[in-house]
């Protein structure tokens, strides 16, 4: 009998419909700038009326940080799955076909599919309303632990609900040691802090996050204190998002900054924090050093911000041009 191929990596985390308005002031929508809430369950209804009397989305794709990342993954090559949770409506393929994955999907379906309403005004400016639904229902009984434990990688992302935590928490406890575990905290479960989401961290082989969230994950207001904190709870590698600024990565009493080369942007830049984990999750898996594993990040979110969408993240041809720059860099130290 063949043996079936093992699983690259395996997301776990909430899955989203992302609706985008285009408004002229967000304020105007009800909305604080720049802010992420949690709604209400079914809540997106009442603001969705309310945002469409300036027209109709103007973009709806799949989305959730995890989604986002897997479906990077699979475009670079990577055989990959999902544990999570969406509805029972139509709208729900959308989400299961945006995982890029044919099979290995883990994923329990339910009332109705989380959806991500954002606003976005003229200067580019972002709101966004998250309505977990069917995410906050998943629990321990939905998680596929053999499936995880078959993998190279397991990425999290966060929940907005406890349910889903406690499964996350229990997954990671019970994830063999030769199983990578990548986590990226977001924004709900930075503000948790590092007890919350303690039993994540001490398997967890690296911790990415932007400087916001990092320094409310470890209630520290000095970026090298707030990474030194999440190393000592356990962690293999932190790797601090900076956005255009780049990337500052931290491993083993050493830590790199990585700047970002100046980028014309074709598009807006929803998910490219997600692309650059995929670069990073991608460069472990090809047995990289952190500070490389940083460049190829850089190298993966600059090429999707050359068009519009999911559409412009970096295939397996991209990816192995800058695996092999760094190899290359590497063989010449």
């Amino acid at each position: 009998m063949a043996q079936t191929r093992r699983l690259d990596v395996v997301g776990f985390g909430a899955l989203n419909l992302d609706v985008m308005y285009r408004v002229e002031s967000v304020e105007d929508a009800g909305l604080e700038p720049g802010s992420e809430v949690v709604g209400a369950p079914d809540g997106h209804r009442a603001l969705e009326h309310r945002l469409a009397r300036g027209g109709p989305p103007a973009a709806v794709s799949a989305g959730g940080s995890a989604g986002n990342t897997v479906f990077a993954l699979a475009r670079m090559g990577y055989r990959t799955g999902f544990v999570g949770a969406v509805g029972e409506e139509p709208e729900s393929a959308l989400l299961l076909e945006g995982l890029g994955a044919r099979e290995d999907l883990r994923v329990a379906r339910r009332g109705t599919s989380g959806r991500a309403v954002m606003a976005v005004d003229a200067d580019g400016e972002r709101s966004t309303a998250v309505f977990p639904n069917a995410n906050d229902t998943l629990s321990e009984g939905d998680v596929d632990h053999a499936l995880l434990a078959g993998a190279r990688a397991v990425h999290m992302t966060s929940f907005a609900g406890d349910a889903p935590l406690r499964a996350q928490s229990e997954a990671a406890r019970r994830l063999p040691e030769g199983v990578l575990l990548t986590f990226d905290p977001g924004a709900m479960y930075s503000h948790r802090g590092l007890v919350a989401v303690a039993h994540i961290l001490e398997r967890a082989d690296l911790v990415l996050a932007t400087e916001d969230e990092l320094l409310e994950l470890a209630d520290e207001t000095d970026r090298d204190r707030a990474a030194r904190r999440v190393r000592a709870a356990g962690v293999g590698v932190v790797a601090c998002k900076l956005g255009g600024r780049g990337m500052h990565v931290y491993w083993e009493g050493r830590d790199q900054l990585h700047r970002a080369h100046p980028v014309k942007v074709a598009s807006d830049a929803i998910g490219v924090g997600d692309v650059a984990a995929a670069g990073f999750i991608a460069g472990m898996l090809e047995g990289l050093r952190p500070d490389q594993c940083a460049a190829v990040a850089h190298g993966c979110a600059v090429e999707s911000l050359g068009g519009g969408g999911r559409a412009s993240y970096p295939d397996r041809r991209v990816l192995w041009r800058l695996v092999e720059a760094q190899l290359a860099a590497q063989g010449g130290e």
